[in-house]
């Protein structure tokens, strides 16, 4: 039953609160509070994504970029020719790190030319290069020294299910997650300011202004 005083309120309606208002609430409050390292995450890696120059001011060192681990003789035949299709460098990349080692590393492969296949393996903490010199029959590996810059923009961008390490799949399928756990923030948020029927114009006007700019800088740039 509603007061004189609420009775002369605009903003109270006294029509009843739809019956799941009350778990929407707590849904949007336990997902913001489970996204909570993950929205960090994402605004540190892309702070030092798009400050680079800063970034190589903050964190570099005199110390050298990449150490030399081995240089040793070496022999496996590959596809011959430059033009070897992705599939292939990938599939010949992955053979050369299992010789190594290293094949549960995630990594990205470049056949520069018919006699050079540079491989960069690469894990959270670190990241190795590897070049197979192949008319020399020689290999080379250089680790790169560990920088947290390079470990937050990791973070921002590490995924997909192609890579071989079974860590680096589940990573994957827990940021699946979190995208589908953002969007349901998103909706249920959305419902929340719907439902409650308060502050209707003030809501309207912060949306619209967020999806206005965000559609004009898209168009512009």
């Amino acid at each position: 039953m509603s007061t004189p005083a609420q009775q002369n309120l605009p903003c109270v309606s006294n029509r009843p609160l739809p019956r799941a208002l009350p778990f929407v609430r707590r849904l949007h409050m336990y997902l913001g509070m489970a996204l909570l390292p993950w929205f960090c995450m994402y605004a540190v890696g892309a702070f030092v994504l798009n400050h680079r120059p800063l970034m190589d001011d903050w964190f570099r060192t005199d110390k050298p970029d990449w150490t030399r681990r081995m240089q040793q003789e070496y022999h496996r035949p590959l596809p011959a020719g430059e033009g070897t299709n992705t599939e292939q460098v990938r599939q010949a990349a992955h053979d050369v790190l299992k010789d190594l080692d290293m094949g549960d590393y995630s990594f990205w492969a470049n056949r520069q030319n018919a006699n050079r296949l540079v491989i960069h393996a690469f894990r959270f903490l670190g990241a190795t290069r590897i070049t197979y010199q192949i008319d020399r029959g020689r290999i080379v590996v250089d680790d790169q020294a560990f920088h947290l810059d390079r470990f937050l923009s990791g973070m921002h961008v590490r995924g997909r299910f192609d890579q071989p390490s079974l860590l680096t799949k589940v990573w994957g399928g827990i940021v699946d997650l979190v995208a589908v756990a953002v969007v349901i923030w998103v909706i249920s948020g959305l419902y929340i300011w719907w439902t409650t029927r308060r502050r209707h114009l003030a809501g309207g006007l912060v949306l619209a202004a967020g999806t206005f700019c965000y559609v004009l800088l898209v168009l512009v740039l």
